[in-house]
């Protein structure tokens, strides 16, 4: 992991998602790209002049940003390299442009119970939902509560249909090795499955990404798959919970149904969602 890249409006909760962040920086000495949007509807010209409220919302949101920028340097006395950006325009496509063009590995977000960072309108729920499926990255969700702590525990909620994508196997494999963690495998049997043989299929899937570190495999039953997953999350004090949403995945679209939204929203634990 090279670059990590957190979204900010200089709110608590962002600030916090800063401080995680950070943090993971400081352990894969990855660098730390901070970014705050100033919203403006429509196309923002390369010679726009703005007028003297935009001057001052800007002029602001810069102080914000060096301010931040110091206190993430002086807490962790230099040795976390870290660069900010702030412009003009729609947040969601600016974010996914800064993300790409700086060939992130991870972006982290900050959330509240019901909504990403805070109640501003430039966050608004289809924003959110833009930014995770298309950045083209994994995203880690940080509740605004959530204090780091060393990463010993990963949770791990798979259903055994598809194989691991590389770019999964490489995140379980370096949080595993980098921060020395256990890795706990879940699925959730929801009905009249055959446990053996959906047991079978994950298992030969995940042996086969993830030769390199131990694991231990865990079928759970249940109808409310996201309320077990939490469950065995909050049973086995885990730090981490990883999800893989994709098509036809009994964690179908984490951002497509209400009920797997919860997941994120209500998670005490930070969710980090990589898309296959």
């Amino acid at each position: 992991m090279k670059v990590i890249v957190v979204p900010t409006d200089f709110t608590i909760t962002a600030a916090n998602a800063v401080l995680y962040a950070a943090e993971l920086a400081l352990a894969y000495k990855a660098k730390l790209m901070l970014i705050h949007v100033c919203a403006v509807s429509g196309v923002t010209p390369i010679l726009w002049e703005r007028s003297p409220a935009q001057l001052e919302i800007e002029a602001d949101a810069r102080v914000g940003m060096d301010n931040l920028t110091k206190r993430i340097r002086d807490r962790f006395m230099g040795v976390v390299m870290v660069e900010s950006y702030v412009g003009w325009g729609n947040p969601k496509s600016k974010i996914k442009d800064f993300v790409h063009d700086n060939h992130a590995d991870l972006v982290v977000m900050g959330v509240r119970e019901t909504n990403f960072l805070t109640s501003n309108p430039n966050w608004d729920e289809s924003s959110v939902k833009s930014i995770y499926r298309n950045v083209g990255c994994p995203v880690l969700a940080v509740k605004h509560k959530s204090n780091f702590r060393s990463i010993r525990k990963v949770l791990l909620a798979y259903d055994g249909e598809v194989e691991l994508s590389r770019e999964t196997s490489n995140m379980l494999n370096t949080f595993s090795k980098r921060f020395n963690a256990q890795l706990k495998v879940i699925t959730v049997i929801t009905g009249d499955e055959n446990e053996q043989i959906i047991t079978a299929e994950a298992k030969a899937h995940l042996n086969k990404a993830l030769a390199e570190i131990t694991f231990e495999f865990e079928a759970v039953h249940g109808k409310d798959v996201l309320g077990e997953i939490q469950q065995k999350g909050k049973e086995w004090n885990a730090d981490l919970l990883i999800m893989l949403p994709h098509q036809h995945n009994v964690v179908t679209g984490i951002f497509q149904h209400h009920q797997s939204e919860k997941m994120v929203f209500d998670s005490q634990i930070p969710v980090l969602t990589m898309y296959s």
